[in-house]
């Protein structure tokens, strides 16, 4: 008899499907360069933010650390080369600031930080 229920309980364990894991996206490294781009006040700089991963997946970009009056231009993100372009109003202060770069695909996500030089405006004499 204690065979016969040890054997029910096997079957029983058997047939119980295991429970899924979550599945938290793709795997991806994320790379920045360069790492301490320059840009005058009222001028522009870009960096490249590099995805490695097989897998096709949306990405999400966000940038802190940056002014108010720094802007981006994102494009929809992608494995490989994602180019960003930064504009810098006239009146932004010239400083060096920490940017921290994410970047999230799924519920993983990487985060990269740099340096930004803003320099002061170049007058003509």
């Amino acid at each position: 008899m204690l065979q016969a229920v040890l054997f029910l309980q096997l079957l029983l364990a058997a047939a119980t499907p295991a429970p899924s894991l979550p599945y938290y996206g793709p795997a991806f490294t994320l790379d920045v360069a360069p790492t301490r781009p320059v840009m005058r006040q009222g001028g522009s700089t870009q960096f490249t933010v590099f995805i490695r991963n097989a897998e096709p997946s949306f990405y999400h970009l966000s940038i802190a650390g940056v002014p108010a009056s720094v802007t981006a231009d994102v494009p929809p993100l992608q494995p490989g080369e994602n180019i960003i372009i930064l504009h810098c109003a006239p009146n932004t202060p010239h400083a060096t600031y920490a940017l921290q770069v994410t970047v999230a695909g799924a519920q993983n996500q990487q985060t990269q930080t740099f340096a930004l030089e803003i320099r002061p405006l170049l007058l003509a004499p």
